[in-house]
């Protein structure tokens, strides 16, 4: 709920400011972030954009997926590692926020552009993010299971 709630406010602050505010470097970031304001009507890097049906179908059935079977999974796989549960609440807290945009706005908003290496010409949210980190902790978790119960 943490992620999803701070995704929201985020994406309604970013939402809300004058276009003329876009792209700004985040302070202390030395010009390797910026902030930006991008509306993503596909899946990530604009991936089906072309189809916002599909997107928001495909998007809510991943999302209820996830909601069901990461939890079922961690306990499938192992005793519920601390970094399952971890990764799990952090992939489901991102994929609500950007699949509730698709829903309700239609779109996500995006606002954070790294730029360093292959993500310069990504704009991507805090909901992305902990898709990405949740993703890997939960991975990290199961192998740790696995690792564990040799």
């Amino acid at each position: 709920a943490g992620i999803f709630a701070l995704d929201q406010l985020f994406k309604h602050a970013i939402d809300e400011e004058p276009k003329e505010n876009f792209p700004r470097d985040l302070p202390g970031s030395k010009g390797l972030v910026q902030i930006r304001r991008a509306h993503n009507p596909g899946f990530s890097m604009g991936r089906l954009e072309k189809y916002p049906k599909l997107v928001k179908t495909l998007s809510l059935l991943a999302t209820l997926f996830l909601i069901f079977a990461l939890p079922y999974m961690s306990i499938l796989l192992g005793d519920g590692f601390f970094l399952q549960k971890w990764g799990t609440a952090m992939v489901i807290g991102g994929a609500s926020s950007n699949t509730y945009d698709r829903l309700i706005k239609g779109k996500v908003t995006d606002y954070i552009n790294v730029r360093v290496l292959f993500l310069k010409n990504a704009i991507i949210n805090i909901g992305d993010i902990a898709i990405y980190f949740g993703g890997m902790l939960y991975g990290i978790g199961v192998i740790f299971d696995l690792l564990k119960n040799k």
